[in-house]
């Protein structure tokens, strides 16, 4: 009897302190998730998404025409060698050829404004990709070596045309809710705006005009804070509602996995772990990389501790913030770069020389994101040369190999 008492007794005690548990892991999780709201922060799909654009049903059709119409099996490969230069020209002209109605309808798609794309965030990893997204190399590829073709006959205005309407293909997203899927997109929008730098120095004023504007308008101050504010409130989601977090690791299906999502104490344990790495990342995401570079290590350092430690499901529902934060710091120095090289073609167009400093166009604070100092400017020779130091901090004196740079004229290697 004694030793029935002694058991009854141990699981009443177990029964107990795992209430205690999960009564305090859950006041916790509220007062995290409280703070992330007063910090300004969504904190549910609803708050996130009530500044999103209405969708146009046009835009969606045409872009999923253009889907159709760009053959992926056939021209994955010789797209992905255009952007290489490893494409012949004749391949290159038939490549086009075959693809001028897929052309047609992407470049008529370009022109819906901003934010005209219908997509609901909500259902997370889970959501179906828009073409512009699931195709988003395939595209630009196409539309860089269509600009790069018109180059060549002479037509660098169109060639110009062409480049900036892939970058309107960027915008084409609700800006408050899909910005953790336009990081898809920096990589593509990279290659553009340095192709837009062969194709500057051959244009007018007018063409160097429209695709600063457009350059201007890709431009979001707060683009790496709004990314974490939609990975935050997907993040909660999942976690918070064990059905859709089934269908955010499909991928990982997997006897320890499937227990960490329908077991409430360490489930709740996922969720007071990544929501205090979140909080974290909205703080580290409010600022320049340049001043929480090193920040960003440890905090990924954290997350890994902490995943290993207390939830394995944690660490798999939070990306890597380092990443994060250089490949947005990568797109806004090509941005800088590509922008202030316009304005310095512009001064030359008007003044038949190139500016002794970025003082003269009025560019000396333009800011590269990894130093939180001016570019670097050098005119030399009969050219110029315009960078950023890039992620390693050092000054390569602008070789293209280690820093975001753009040079033209006849520049030569300096000390």
């Amino acid at each position: 009897m004694k030793k029935l008492l002694v058991v009854v007794g141990v699981i009443v005690l177990l029964f107990a302190t795992y209430f205690v548990s999960v009564t305090a892991l859950n006041r916790q999780v509220q007062d995290l998730r409280s703070a992330v709201r007063a910090g300004g922060h969504p904190t549910t799909m609803k708050e996130l998404a009530v500044h999103r654009a209405q969708g146009s049903e046009e835009l969606s059709r045409l872009l999923a025409q253009a889907d159709t119409a760009l053959d992926e099996k056939k021209e994955k490969g010789l797209l992905a060698r255009a952007d290489t230069g490893q494409l012949d020209p004749a391949e290159g002209k038939a490549l086009l050829s075959r693809n001028g109605r897929a052309l047609e309808l992407l470049l008529t798609a370009a022109r819906f404004p901003p934010a005209s794309m219908e997509f609901d965030p909500g259902a997370g990893l889970a959501a179906k990709l828009p073409p512009t997204l699931k195709r988003t190399f395939d595209f630009g590829a196409l539309l860089r070596l269509k600009a790069r073709d018109l180059l060549a006959a002479g037509k660098a205005d169109e060639a110009m045309d062409v480049l900036v309407s892939d970058v309107h293909l960027a915008d084409l997203l609700p800006g408050e809710a899909a910005f953790i899927l336009n990081l898809v997109r920096a990589t593509d929008l990279n290659r553009t705006l340095r192709v837009m730098r062969d194709v500057g120095p051959k244009c007018t004023d007018p063409a160097l005009a429209r695709a600063a504007d457009a350059v201007t308008a890709l431009a979001r101050d707060k683009e790496l804070l709004r990314v974490w504010e939609t990975e935050y409130v997907t993040m909660d989601e999942y976690l918070a509602r064990p059905t859709a977090a089934a269908l955010g690791i499909a991928d990982a299906d997997n006897l320890l996995n499937r227990f960490l999502v329908f077991f409430p104490l360490t489930n709740l344990i996922a969720q007071r772990y990544s929501q205090l790495i979140h909080k974290r990342c909205l703080e580290l995401a409010a600022g320049p990389w340049y001043e929480t570079n090193r920040q960003w290590d440890s905090l990924d350092r954290l997350q890994q501790r902490m995943s290993r430690q207390h939830s394995p499901l944690a660490g798999l529902m939070l990306p890597n913030g380092k990443l994060f934060a250089t490949r947005i710091a990568k797109l806004q120095a090509e941005q800088a770069v590509t922008l202030t090289g316009f304005r310095i073609l512009q001064y030359r167009l008007g003044h038949g020389t190139f500016p002794a400093s970025l003082a003269d166009i009025s560019a000396q604070n333009v800011i590269d994101p990894f130093t939180g100092k001016s570019l670097n400017y050098l005119p030399v020779g009969t050219g110029f040369r315009l960078y950023s130091l890039g992620e390693d901090q050092q000054d390569n004196g602008g070789d293209p190999k280690a820093d975001i740079a753009w040079s033209i004229g006849k520049v030569e290697t300096l000390p």
